[in-house]
């Protein structure tokens, strides 16, 4: 389904709300510490290119995912190159970041933080779309894995089941303790979802 410029601004101010709300959670979680969250890029891309999108189909990934449901049906994703991710753990279990060349290890503690992470911006997000469209909607508990990019989109189309053919992609940079860390965060929903979640916040998708 093809987003005219209305559908895609739409889409922006509902990554802005959720990205501010999920900074908000953050700073709580770091007992009151400043983070930013920011979200220089909003667009539409293949399903079927998400893994290119990312990166190189090769490339390391770390995502945390979440089916929605009540509303809409549609999967979340929070999606980290494998050395954003370990500084984001880092930087939450209050260990020195790792250098480049450094080896990267995912711990118990590590896995459990990034998931936690995943938890709030995904609750951000949903409450964000929940207060616009006036709907009650939930995410599942996570799940998480670490991955080539070409194996997590694969994995996350086989449990999603039937797509859209676009998906929406967020490019997300936080920042806090001096430490940046880019990511994603995917919306892939289910066919016809997109134009609900744009029709429920009162724009015509293709205008």
């Amino acid at each position: 389904m093809p987003l005219g410029e209305r559908g895609m601004d739409a889409l922006r101010e509902l990554f802005n709300i959720g990205a501010g709300n999920a900074a908000t959670s953050l700073s709580q979680m770091l007992g009151g510490e400043r983070v930013s969250v920011e979200v220089p890029d909003v667009q539409t891309v293949p399903t079927t290119s998400l893994g290119e999108q990312l990166g190189k189909n090769t490339r390391v990934l770390c995502a945390v995912g979440f089916t929605i449901s009540g509303g809409f049906d549609a999967r979340l994703l929070m999606v980290f190159d494998e050395r954003s991710a370990a500084r984001l753990a880092c930087v939450l279990l209050g260990r020195p970041a790792p250098e480049d060349g450094d080896a990267i290890v995912f711990d118990a503690a590590a896995r459990s933080a990034l998931d936690e992470t995943g938890n709030i911006v995904a609750s951000s997000f949903v409450s964000g779309l929940g207060k616009l469209t006036r709907r009650r909607i939930m995410p599942s508990v996570p799940s998480s894995g670490v991955a080539e990019a070409a194996a997590v989109v694969g994995q996350v189309l086989k449990d999603l089941g039937p797509s859209a053919d676009e998906s929406i992609v967020c490019h997300t940079d936080l920042q806090t303790r001096g430490t940046k860390i880019h990511g994603h965060l995917l919306l892939l929903p289910e066919r016809r979802s997109l134009g609900e979640i744009l029709s429920a916040l009162g724009v015509d998708p293709t205008t």
